[in-house]
């Protein structure tokens, strides 16, 4: 399941990765070309500013945006689990939501930093998944996880308590 979950993680990690470099390094670099076209510039030099900032494999922001977009989703998964939970046992979900939210969040936190940041995790599978090669159906499976479970949601809310809250 670590690996799994690891894979994913890296497959986020990698597709935020893409976006960044392609919305965000490449047009603030033209546009800093453009203003100042006698500068004199290394490319270099931003694109080591990019991967340190941006991109970097300990603290960088696209580690962090992967991180929450995974916790979203066991965050809504948690939260499917607990509204199952309690419709089984009898509990109305309106008088304590955000005891609900609370519990929700937490298993996702804990969930995912057991899975990916407890001892660092996340970089020896990072080592070990930046030796294969990847096509763009390796995304498919991030796509599948993420509105899998968005879809799962949705069908369990509308079984559950339906959209009338």
């Amino acid at each position: 399941m670590e690996r799994i979950w690891n894979y994913l993680f890296y497959l986020q990690f990698r597709k935020l990765e893409n976006y960044s470099l392609k919305f965000v390094h490449k047009p603030i670099q033209n546009i800093y070309f453009y203003l100042f076209p006698k500068k004199n510039y290394r490319k270099s030099d931003m694109d080591n500013a990019y991967y340190t900032f941006i991109n970097n494999r300990n603290n960088g922001l696209n580690l962090g945006f992967a991180f929450r977009f995974m916790n979203l989703t066991t965050t809504i998964f948690y939260g499917i689990i607990l509204l199952y939970f309690n419709v089984i046992i009898g509990h109305k979900v309106k008088e304590d939501f955000k005891y609900f939210l609370i519990g929700a969040f937490l298993l996702s936190y804990a969930t995912n930093y057991w899975f990916l940041w407890r001892n660092d995790t996340y970089l020896k599978y990072f080592q070990q998944f930046e030796k294969e090669t990847f096509s763009r159906w390796n995304y498919m499976y991030l796509f599948l996880f993420h509105a899998g479970i968005i879809i799962f949601g949705i069908v369990s809310i509308h079984m559950t308590i339906g959209f009338n809250f």
